[in-house]
């Protein structure tokens, strides 16, 4: 309708479209946007923010939107022969309280007056009518919202059998699963025995051949020896020993290390006897015999436990979710040695040529090869390459981590030649004229050495008006404007041909928003830098670096409601909301209307981006925040939410609707919405550093890499407990630099700079190789550039006594202790299973990690089969119950493949 004039809530100053003077009838109507505003509220309306009285209407809120008449005397106004505006402050007010809300501005355009002008045809609004429709319209909603509850509750019913099926319909998904593992387990069991004898034939000192030979002669002289065997059983009895201590060794992976040890002390006595029995064939055929004996029965003994190990793997079993690398490492080992070492003994008792020494050697290199391996695999870790959300982490420490600092400087080309000072100039409306007024807001602008400039705004301006001029206007002369421009209410770009001209005049509301560069074309908005590049003496650009950075590690909750522990009330209400410890809101009592109880304010203490909320089992609940964009959310949307890190709000839990509440629910803020399937409480590790960690952006030479830029960078080393530094921070002023020439400041520093073409941060200059710079033990300044395009002397600079800061890139890297108690709090740090998130906070700039952190077993293992070309599936979670001893031994040797292949990997 042509009569609303509609306007956008935000708890600030507000501007509506134009209206015309002598227009009636207007109504103001007002869109929340999510912000809630009470049913019934007062709107004063004046003609200036000065005035003594004002005009008070009353405002009705329906589903959102408040509607109010605009008195028509204010428009209806004979005195006003230019366009003026109209003041309307939205005021909520209560028993206890009353707020100004918002003010709205409404534009008048000035008209003539009609020559009869109406009489207004429509009365005030009747207050006490539209209270009571709001009212009705109120309990309507009301009935209507308790109709969908109860069809909502009908609906969830049909979920709950639906679910039921569901899981029914997953059980039988799961038998089949199990079915079709147990049809590809002899094809696992053929590749994994193709991995194992690849795997020993790297290990052992003989080739499988030679092995397979050994034990193919041992089997045909097995009948003859075994005829002549009279006294072997103290020699089986010693071997069965050993082949039972190495079973247990398979039984008891958490202690795979001691009894890698005690395998190993088995094998000893295993080559002191097979020393015992060369000793004693040589001296009777009969000894030999025994000893042949001993040794078919070793093989036998592996044979059946080789056999055994295939029957379990046939169970369907495989891979276990704690096994851990180490223990898997051992019984490779100890699988290893013990065929080693039965082939070499086979090999002494068939051809009587093996030395006692050769074997002790080999030993030694087994026991070699099993450090080496427990020291290459202790459990899966992956690298966050610098990523804060960490989607596949298990529980576990930290490992590895540095902390690297980051340096930022804000520098502009100077393109930007509105100096937004205002001096009082104005453009009429017809912007055929330029004259001075003290009311008025204008800048003028030298324009005398240019052919065309292109001006622009970064945000909507009221008032936007451009000309040319030959000679600024006085308070006594208005001159005349050429190439004009009006574009009141707009943020548009355009060119204006200012040849031959001298000045440019900018009549516009917010001068600081805009801008003027050389050319015909509008580029991004900068500051104002007095026309030449920045830093400089005039505009210095702040340094920010890592200033006292806390690290700080959560799980997938990252936002701590516990911060807002208390018990708060509905006002108007019996109705309470507790906050508890663990975040946890209980809601509690009766509502007669909407209410709100606000519980304080919300910070944005977490990353950029983008997240996502839970809501409230009772949708009649809600946590909302009121406040500028950034921080401001509404619980009951499965849309994501935008935060940005330090952003504010007031946050307050809704209840929608009259009635009896009592519920307690757990809110969360996650990364990623199915996180929010499960209510976990938030949990926070912090450790705060008292040092500032300085970098500077470099083209190449970095020691860090941060979104695709390189930088020398301070960084905390934390596995050596250092703080490592590579740059320097030094304060000084030009007052104390010493003249060697005639454009050029030089001062001492210590520790000294690298000597070279080395990149430095000067807060008030800017870096030029080899002129403004640092080289060893001096810092240079030199041919400083002024607004008018002429150099500084050296003797000017020192005159200016300008302060400045320059951080520069140490010759040699300087390294200080952490505390015991910083190293050993930063060591204890561990990440979460599922999720993870890790930031690294500071009073200035965000810092940056890199560490390594534990993974779940399956992920470790997947990336291993990626490795390999493995796409065969393996069973991760096993049901406890069907763990049996047998049953670990089948996945030891399973994992003990792999061990071997990551090895190989150097994983």
């Amino acid at each position: 309708m042509d009569n609303i004039i509609e306007v956008q809530f935000n708890e600030m100053l507000q501007r509506t479209r134009s209206i015309w003077q002598y227009d009636y009838g207007q109504v103001l109507k007002i869109l929340s946007g999510g912000v809630v505003l009470p049913n019934f509220l007062e709107v004063h309306f004046s003609l200036s923010r000065n005035n003594k009285e004002c005009i008070t209407r009353i405002g009705t809120t329906v589903n959102g939107v408040t509607e109010v008449q605009i008195p028509n005397e204010l428009l209806n106004t004979e005195n006003k022969t230019h366009d003026y505006f109209i003041y309307a402050f939205i005021y909520v007010s209560t028993e206890k309280y009353g707020n100004t809300k918002c003010e709205i501005i409404i534009p008048v355009k000035s008209r003539i007056k009609p020559e009869n002008p109406s009489e207004e045809p429509l009365p005030e609004p009747n207050i006490f009518h539209e209270t009571v429709e709001a009212v009705n319209a109120a309990a309507d909603r009301a009935k209507m919202a308790e109709q969908n509850a109860k069809e909502s509750a009908t609906e969830a019913g049909k979920h709950a059998a639906s679910a039921s099926e569901s899981a029914v319909t997953a059980e039988k998904t799961k038998e089949d699963a199990l079915r079709k593992v147990g049809e590809k387990k002899q094809e696992a069991i053929e590749a994994i025995q193709n991995q194992e004898e690849t795997s020993v034939g790297n290990l052992t000192t003989h080739t499988d051949g030679e092995i397979q030979r050994i034990q193919n002669q041992t089997a045909e002289s097995k009948g003859e020896l075994e005829q002549t065997i009279i006294n072997a059983g103290v020699s089986e009895e010693e071997l069965d020993e050993s082949i039972q201590t190495a079973s247990d060794t398979k039984t008891a992976l958490d202690k795979s290390v001691e009894l890698a040890r005690t395998a190993k002390t088995e094998l000893d006595t295993s080559t002191q006897k097979a020393g015992e029995a060369k000793t004693a064939l040589d001296g009777s055929a009969k000894t030999a015999g025994e000893m042949q004996e001993t040794l078919s029965a070793t093989v036998k003994q592996a044979g059946a436990l080789d056999t055994s190990l295939g029957e379990e793997i046939e169970t369907g079993t495989q891979l276990k979710t704690d096994l851990i690398a180490s223990g898997e490492k051992a019984v490779q080992d100890i699988r290893t040695a013990g065929s080693e070492q039965l082939g070499k003994m086979q090999a002494v008792a068939e051809e009587f040529t093996a030395d006692r020494e050769q074997i002790a050697t080999n030993k030694e290199d087994i026991g070699s090869l099993q450090e080496d391996l427990s020291n290459k695999i202790t459990k899966f870790y992956a690298s966050n390459q610098g990523e804060t959300h960490l989607a596949d982490s298990d529980n576990g420490k930290i490992m590895d981590m540095m902390l690297y600092g980051r340096s930022e400087q804000k520098q502009y080309s100077g393109k930007n030649l509105a100096h937004g000072k205002n001096e009082n100039y104005y453009i009429d409306n017809d912007t055929s004229l330029c004259g001075f007024n003290n009311n008025d807001i204008g800048m003028a602008i030298d324009v005398s050495n240019l052919t065309s400039v292109t001006i622009s705004t970064r945000s909507i301006q009221d008032r936007y008006r451009i000309g040319c001029v030959d000679t600024v206007p006085t308070k006594e002369n208005v001159v005349t404007c050429y190439n004009e421009k009006r574009k009141d209410g707009t943020k548009d770009s355009y060119t204006i041909d200012t040849t031959d001209y001298n000045y440019l005049i900018v009549n516009a509301t917010k001068l600081e928003d805009i801008q003027v560069e050389k050319g015909s074309e509008a580029t991004s908005y900068e500051p104002y830098t007095g026309g030449i590049p920045s830093p400089n003496p005039d505009y210095p650009q702040e340094i920010k670096s890592v200033v006292n950075p806390v690290v700080k590690v959560v799980g997938k909750n990252v936002y701590n409601f516990g911060r807002h522990k208390g018990d708060y009330a509905f006002p108007g209400s019996s109705a309470t909301a507790k906050v508890s410890e663990n975040g946890s809101i209980t809601i509690k009592g009766s509502v007669t209307d909407y209410a709100s109880a606000n519980i304080g304010e919300f910070l944005v203490d977490f990353p950029d981006g983008e997240y996502y909320m839970n809501t409230p089992k009772n949708n009649n609940v809600i946590l909302q925040t009121i406040g500028g964009d950034g921080a401001s959310f509404q619980s009951n949307t499965n849309d994501t939410i935008k935060f940005v890190k330090g952003k504010k709000a007031a946050l307050y839990v809704v209840l929608l609707v009259a009635g009896t509440y009592n519920l307690t629910f757990t809110p969360m803020i996650c990364k990623k919405r199915e996180d929010l399937s499960t209510n976990d409480p938030y949990t926070e590790q912090l450790v705060q550093l008292p040092y500032t960690l300085n970098a500077i952006p470099v083209s190449s030479g970095g020691n860090v890499t941060i979104n695709g830029q390189q930088y020398i960078a301070d960084y905390v080393d934390v596995e050596r407990g250092k703080v490592v530094r590579m740059c320097e921070r030094k304060k000084l002023n030009t007052k104390n630099g010493v003249i060697n020439e005639e454009y050029r400041l030089v001062f001492d520093i210590a520790p000294y700079s690298r000597i070279g073409n080395y990149q430095c941060i000067f807060s008030a200059f800017e870096w030029t190789a080899w002129t403004t710079c640092t080289v060893g033990s001096m810092a240079y300044i030199k041919n400083i550039q002024k607004p008018n395009d002429e150099l500084y002397t050296a003797q000017e600079l020192k005159e200016l006594s300008i302060d400045f800061d320059v951080i520069y890139q140490l010759l040699e890297q300087q390294e200080t202790d952490l505390t015991p108690e910083q190293t050993q709090a930063l060591k204890e740090l561990v990440t979460y299973y599922p999720v993870t998130n890790i930031s690294v906070n500071s009073e200035q700039l965000d810092g940056y990690t890199v560490f390594n952190y534990p993974i779940s077993m399956k992920n470790g293992w997947d990336y291993v089969k990626k490795q390999l070309n493995d796409n065969r599936d393996y069973i991760y979670d096993m049901d406890a119950k069907t763990q049996d001893i047998d049953t670990q031994s089948a996945e030891a040797y399973v994992n003990s493949e792999y061990a071997v292949a990551l090895t190989e990997l150097e994983v």
